[in-house]
């Protein structure tokens, strides 16, 4: 995602551990957000090279997160979906469990969801979810 000509996601994991404020904000209204189960509070984000697989508050499974596990266990993602959420500023699939589960496997096994991004682009599966609609 680039932001006034600034790649947001690799300037904030090249940081130090600590996240600038204004690139996480930029990333949580990056509608990159997707709600996939409201009930089990499952989301995936949909990034530049890759897609991560989230369950708010507690997992990302990117890289960062993983290699955070031994510190305080969170990532960029985490912090910004929470950004997104609080905003307001995500999208929401309309889905089977079949079709969940398909998008979920296919993330963690390949990083990457050919499903889910026929879902967003060829059907229009997936609905914005912005403050005031």
């Amino acid at each position: 995602m680039s932001v006034e000509g600034v790649d947001v996601e690799e300037s904030i994991i090249a940081s130090t551990g600590r996240y600038d404020r204004a690139k996480v904000r930029a990333l949580g209204y990056s509608n990159r957000f997707i709600l996939l189960s409201r009930r089990a509070k499952l989301w995936a984000y949909i990034g530049p090279r890759s897609d991560y697989l989230l369950v708010e508050n507690l997992y990302c499974s990117c890289g960062s997160f993983t290699r955070s596990l031994t510190r305080q266990p969170t990532c960029v993602h985490l912090i910004a979906l929470r950004e997104a959420i609080d905003s307001e500023r995500y999208r929401v699939l309309e889905a089977s469990e079949e079709e969940i589960s398909t998008i979920a496997w296919e993330i963690l096994a390949s990083g990457f969801s050919r499903k889910l991004r026929e879902r967003i682009y060829k059907t229009g599966g997936i609905q914005r979810k912005q403050r005031g609609y």
